[in-house]
């Protein structure tokens, strides 16, 4: 996995632990458990970290990554998915 695809993971995952949090909070039964939320933000630390050390990485030619950085973190117009 490159940088950009840690990036989009870390967000998939946060994404995911909000809805987890949301179902925790109205007590929904299929909601699981705060150590599951608890893995799921840990696993999204984890890429996010991945994808800063990838993004901070020296190297001499960035231009293969640099579609995927932009397509990953630029923001997108409301409605628009991203290309993967």
């Amino acid at each position: 996995m490159d940088g950009a695809g840690h990036y989009r993971e870390a967000e998939n995952l946060l994404a995911m632990a909000v809805e987890q949090q949301m179902a925790l909070a109205t007590e929904d039964p299929t909601a699981g458990s705060v150590v599951e939320l608890t893995h799921t933000v840990a696993r999204a630390q984890v890429h996010a970290t991945l994808a800063l050390a990838a993004a901070t990485a020296p190297r001499t030619d960035w231009t293969a990554d640099l579609a995927a950085w932009q397509d990953v973190a630029a923001p997108k117009p409301e409605g628009q998915e991203e290309q993967r």
